[in-house]
């Protein structure tokens, strides 16, 4: 029987968006101290929260993006950590980029003893395209992918 999400975890999860959204360092403080970060645009994770801070810090507050969340799925794996699978439509620097993340959430690991997130895996998903030119509704070939993906990553020890 599927366990249904704890409203702590939506909070943390809404309130990282936000943050992320908004180019606001805090964001950083759901990360957990040694979480494993996943980039796009590099071979090797990030290993704990300063080095993933190191890398993107800057460009987090640097960037306007606008998001929104094409495809969010959340498994409890038990009371205190969930898998959030997502799809999401990033529009940064006027490139509309699709990016699939897996991302492990564990209560106690985030801000104030608040659901943090202890792996994030990002990959991009098909071509980035200029604002205008991007298709905006376009899901069902997005899925396609993903599932191709989805087949890759198992592989590349994405968190399951």
């Amino acid at each position: 029987m599927a366990q249904d999400t704890p409203d702590s975890l939506q909070q943390s999860i809404d309130a990282s968006d936000r943050l992320w959204s908004a180019g606001d360092s805090a964001w950083f403080d759901f990360l957990a101290e040694d979480a494993t970060v996943y980039a796009v645009g590099s071979a090797e994770p990030f290993r704990g929260r300063d080095a993933y801070r190191a890398h993107y810090g800057r460009r987090l507050a640097e960037v306007r993006r606008d998001y929104s969340v094409l495809n969010r799925e959340i498994q409890m794996l038990d009371e205190t950590s969930a898998v959030v699978s997502q799809l999401l439509r990033l529009n940064e620097d006027q490139l509309v980029i699709h990016v699939r993340q897996s991302v492990v959430w564990r209560d106690g690991r985030g801000p104030n003893n608040a659901w943090g997130i202890e792996h994030l895996h990002s990959a991009i998903v098909g071509p980035a395209a200029p604002e205008a030119a991007a298709l905006t509704e376009s899901v069902g070939v997005i899925q396609v992918l993903n599932e191709k993906i989805a087949t890759i990553a198992t592989v590349l020890g994405v968190a399951q």
